[in-house]
Order: structure tokens, then sequence, then C-alpha cells
């Protein structure tokens, strides 16, 4: 079990499951803009953005780096 930070200008979470942070993310992310959704312990990030969308960022910055 990891924990998931949920970051929006501030921790607003601290979760234990992805679905769940990703779901608390796409629920505050119309009202705050995107929000940073970061496992701690695999260092993995995702972006929800205010749309709706989730953007790996560790699949971007991998894209990016090829």
């Amino acid at each position: 079990s990891s924990d998931l930070l949920i970051v929006a200008n501030q921790i607003m979470e601290v979760l234990t499951d992805m679905d769940e942070a990703l779901e608390q993310a796409r629920h505050y992310a119309p009202k705050v803009g995107d929000i940073t959704v970061a496992d701690m312990a695999t260092g993995r990030k995702l972006i929800v953005t205010a749309d709706g969308k989730t953007i790996d960022v560790d699949a971007n910055m991998r894209a990016v780096n090829r």
C-alpha cells in the first residue's frame, strides 16, 4: 500500500488508493484547476486537468526523453 497525495497548491488529502485519489482529483479539478496526484512510494505523478483528462507525467517525460 502506498500513500498518494493530491496537490492543488496545497496538499489536500493523503489517500492510499490510486482510483480513489483520481476520483477525488476529478471531483475537485473543475473547481480548482489542474491537480497533481503523486504516488509517494513510486514517485509517479498524474495530472488531472480541469476538463477531467488524466495526464501521466512520467509517460510524457519518457516520451520526451526518447
